[in-house]
């Protein structure tokens, strides 16, 4: 089963370490130069956690692509990490400067309120988002450092970024924004280990991504061959249900009622195999050639489990829904490795798993590339 890439993801990890370095050296840099060469290695280590995270993700394809898109859009929109993103380009690419030579001097600026010759503080606080003070009169600190200049990239003008995550940073200079776009970075890439590679789940003690349910202990060892390439195989027979010894119809009914509260991206099975049937007989295997590769994201029933003679696989069946009583409709059918843990698994556990049609036929859909999403 597809799971992140753990060479990419380390590599993402060792650039964040550089990037987060860069901060360091800039914050100790005795000389505008050693500020200069520091800052444009952290717009390229951040450049290249990006980049490398994706590639992480690329096993995963469109579940990847799915969960990273909340990243993405703010990455693409947020003033803050937009400026930077480009900022790096303008300095790989063109002559601009992003920072000026030298840095500025730090100032303070403390005014009492109108009438008065004191004012006082109620809180006052320091960080990467810069100084904050609440109280009366005027009390404003601006640390010595570089500020960020207004360049063009490709025709777009890019300003100093004002906001970042919906916070006011007027004025920020280029160390703290780095160390508020450092933040962003290790998000992303600590949440992807945390949700596709360590214990990340729907439900508690439910199995991981990518992986069957785990057991205390390993199973015993059989006569199976050694593992093999999984090879197409043939579903069960169009029709009646495979029986569901654990559920009787009154839970049966409810399950698949519940079915419909998860994932199941159009086209939905049952609609795709409806589509496949209405055509004439001998325009069926073309009309499904339509549906081959495409990738979906469904979720459906357990009614079908068995283990795969001569490979070490299982053979699993999915409803999406059914007509009557006992003829399942929007069948999906995908074959998994073996692994401990899957002798766990009931009849009427509800799957969310992701995967490439790889045919249609037979009252069916089977997927190739299959990858659990979530067991309930």
């Amino acid at each position: 089963m597809a799971t992140l890439d753990a060479e990419a993801l380390a590599q993402a990890k060792k650039e964040l370490t550089k990037s987060q370095r860069a901060i360091a050296a800039m914050a100790g840099a005795p000389d505008s130069s050693t500020f200069e060469s520091a800052w444009q290695e952290f717009l390229n280590a951040i450049h290249r956690t990006w980049i490398k995270a994706e590639l992480a993700g690329k096993p995963l394809r469109h579940v990847f692509v799915e969960w990273q898109r909340k990243y993405r859009e703010l990455r693409d929109s947020d003033p803050l990490l937009q400026y930077l993103a480009q900022a790096r380009h303008a300095s790989e690419h063109t002559l601009q400067r992003v920072i000026p030579e030298q840095a500025v001097p730090g100032t303070i600026k403390i005014e009492a309120p109108p009438g008065r010759d004191h004012f006082t503080i109620h809180a006052m606080t320091g960080g990467p988002q810069g100084f904050k003070y609440q109280g009366s009169g005027v009390l404003e600190f601006k640390p010595a450092g570089f500020d960020l200049l207004t360049f063009k990239n490709r025709g777009v003008e890019y300003a100093p970024p004002t906001s970042h995550r919906g916070t006011d940073i007027v004025g920020i200079r280029a160390l703290q924004a780095a160390q508020l776009a450092a933040q962003f970075y290790a998000e992303v890439v600590e949440e992807a280990a945390k949700a596709f590679v360590t214990s990340a789940t729907v439900d508690a003690g439910r199995p991981p991504v990518g992986a069957p349910p785990a057991t205390p202990a390993p199973a015993p060892a059989d006569s199976t061959p050694a593992p093999a390439p999984v090879a197409a195989a043939t579903p069960p027979a169009a029709g009646r249900l495979p029986l569901v010894p654990d559920l009787d119809p009154g839970l049966l009914k409810a399950r698949l009622d519940e079915v419909r509260q998860y994932p199941c991206e159009p086209p939905r099975p049952e609609r795709m195999l409806a589509d496949v049937e209405e055509a004439p007989p001998l325009q069926r295997r073309e009309r499904s050639k339509h549906y081959e590769g495409m990738e979906v994201r469904w979720s459906g029933m357990l009614v079908f489990i068995r283990k795969r003679q001569h490979f070490d696989a299982l053979q699993l069946m999915l409803v999406a829904s059914m007509k009557r009583e006992s003829e399942a409709e929007g069948r999906i059918f995908f074959e998994v490795p073996n692994a401990p843990g899957w002798s766990l698994v009931r009849y009427g556990a509800i799957f969310s798993i992701s995967g490439e049609i790889d045919r249609v036929s037979d009252g069916s859909v089977s997927l190739r590339n299959v990858v659990i999403l979530a067991v309930r």
